[in-house]
């Protein structure tokens, strides 16, 4: 939650340190969330960074993870 909450905050700023903070997770054996997810795709999908957009979507799915763009 907190780093969704962290995620959230920096995503209409400073998108590059959003998806450092997604790959933080991802280090320290931390699993990102559906709602994770969804929040840095949001920001990508209207900062038009489609590249990390997409890179981020990839790994939803390998999760088996949906993009929902309500939660």
């Amino acid at each position: 939650i907190i780093y969704t909450i962290l995620i959230k905050g920096y995503c209409p700023s400073d998108l590059a340190k959003a998806v450092q903070l997604i790959e933080e997770m991802e280090n320290n054996a931390i699993t990102p969330n559906r709602r994770t997810y969804n929040t840095i795709l949001r920001a990508c999908v209207r900062l038009g960074d489609l590249r990390s957009a997409k890179t981020i979507f990839e790994k939803m799915k390998k999760q088996g993870l949906k993009y929902d763009p309500i939660a």
